[in-house]
């Protein structure tokens, strides 16, 4: 199931258009110093969100995985987990509720 799913991940990954970012002057007046405590503080927190993210239930974590962090639309994203794009769409509200729950955030007042 894993080198399934691994296989169709990159089959769209793949077949996307590359989208080219133009180098602009003020991309020249960004400082990429390297600051240890900033990488561990940033390590620290990736961590963290994974850690969230593996406690969630499994479609919240597929859906989130997919559109969020691995840039699929919700059509791509439904199709590689045969769902219809809805269902995608409520699994990815919902487990962002959940993370963000348990990340401490608020909730968006509707």
């Amino acid at each position: 199931m894993t080198i399934a799913r691994n296989t169709t991940y990159d089959h769209f990954r793949k077949n996307k258009w590359v989208k080219l970012i133009p180098f602009l002057k003020e991309h020249e007046e960004l400082d990429f110093t390297y600051a240890p405590e900033s990488w561990l503080l940033d390590n620290e927190k990736n961590r963290e969100f994974y850690e969230m993210l593996g406690q969630l239930k499994y479609e919240y974590r597929e859906a989130i995985v997919l559109t969020k962090l691995e840039g699929f639309s919700v059509k791509e994203a439904a199709s590689i987990l045969n769902w219809n794009e809805k269902k995608v769409e409520n699994a990815v509200l919902r487990g962002v509720k959940k993370l963000s729950a348990q990340l401490g955030g608020e909730e968006d007042e509707r």
